[in-house]
């Protein structure tokens, strides 16, 4: 199973819209960003990144052989 290519880019929108006017996002260069700029840490609590793991949404998935 892999995330679909829409699914991936919505989640990523949605890390840059919260990280907005964080130091994450501050147009710095570091280990925190990949090589796109997108954070690679959250800022959600962990209650919530929890929550979203236990509610994984099938559809935003697709199975490869």
């Amino acid at each position: 199973m892999v995330p679909r290519a829409d699914a991936t880019r919505a989640f990523n929108d949605a890390l840059r819209a919260a990280m907005h006017g964080t130091v994450w996002v501050s147009g710095c260069r570091s280990g925190y960003l990949d090589r796109h700029g997108t954070p690679v840490t959250g800022p959600w609590t962990f209650q919530r990144s929890d929550a979203d793991m236990a509610a994984v949404e099938s559809d935003e998935y697709e199975l490869i052989a």
